[in-house]
């Protein structure tokens, strides 16, 4: 059984996937699995995914013809052996760490899911725009894991 199953829905995510995968494969003492999920991307993200794999043995494609999220995250959790599940979105990025600090959350017992903060970025006017309304209660209402650099309990992750 592997410590973690990382589970990543994709649809035509060729300029995100190279610095996803690193993000998502670096070694950080984890017996994992990297579960990317394509939903049937036109773009050469599944071929990106196949080259990519033999650099990452502990990377697998899995295919997604109901295209969703949910279906992505159903189809990749039965094929999956591991003691803790992560879900994860194409187009974030997660620091060095994120992983092993959060399973080590995990096995205190203290809490049943966790969550690192959340940092919106936008890349042209319009997304620095939309990232900093994200970053606001204005923008998200009292979504603490948005909002709030502290280390607390809140409703969702």
């Amino acid at each position: 059984m592997k410590d973690l199953v990382i589970i990543c829905p994709t649809l035509n995510e060729i300029k995100f996937i190279d610095d996803l995968v690193h993000d998502l494969c670096v070694q950080d003492g984890l017996d994992k699995e990297v579960l990317i999920v394509d939903g049937g991307s036109k773009d050469g993200t599944q071929l990106r995914v196949k080259e990519l794999m033999s650099r990452y043995p502990h990377l697998r494609l899995i295919n997604n013809p109901r295209k969703t999220s949910t279906a992505a995250f159903n189809i990749a959790f039965t094929e999956s052996d591991s003691t803790y599940v992560a879900f994860v979105g194409a187009h974030a990025r997660y620091s060095e760490g994120y992983f092993i600090n959060a399973v080590k959350e995990l096995n205190k017992n203290t809490c049943d899911i966790v969550g690192g903060p959340l940092l919106q970025e936008g890349k042209t006017k319009v997304g620095k725009g939309i990232a900093l309304a994200m970053r606001s209660k204005m923008g998200v209402g009292n979504t603490e894991f948005r909002t709030s650099n502290e280390r607390k309990y809140v409703d969702s992750v």
